[in-house]
């Protein structure tokens, strides 16, 4: 499902979550609040994972090469007693790794360019309480 702003930027919703235990879609209805500001739009991973077995998820967007780049923003949640110090958000275009993104404890939004080249699969893999939002492909 695409949907096209004023400005020609579009928003679509992934077609899938690997390993998706406590990772999620943002909606008005499944949102977060990170320095007063609400996000209702983009993906979340509400969980860590600490050497254990299981591994991070990744979110799956389907391009179809229509695509020249993906302007968003990108933080770590960390609103109260998260555990974790450090994250990342890795994107990652038809399984190649092209943006790698340290998020810290703390540390403001980010508003971040990802090139996607007109390619045809985007995966977001999300570390600890990170969050991708008000993403606009265009």
């Amino acid at each position: 499902i695409a949907v096209v702003s004023a400005l020609g930027a579009v928003n679509i919703r992934p077609y899938g979550i690997v390993n998706s235990y406590y990772a999620y879609e943002l909606s008005p209805w499944n949102s977060i609040t990170f320095r007063g500001h609400e996000y209702t739009q983009g993906v979340y991973f509400d969980d860590y994972y600490h050497g254990s077995k299981a591994k991070n998820p990744r979110v799956l967007y389907n391009l179809e090469n229509r695509f020249r780049d993906l302007v968003c923003t990108v933080a770590m949640n960390t609103n109260d007693y998260k555990d974790c110090d450090s994250s990342f958000v890795r994107f990652y275009l038809d399984g190649k790794l092209i943006k790698n993104i340290t998020l810290k404890k703390g540390q403001a939004v980010n508003t971040i360019t990802v090139p996607l080249d007109y390619r045809n699969q985007l995966q977001i893999e999300l570390g600890c309480y990170a969050f991708v939002a008000d993403m606009n492909f265009r």
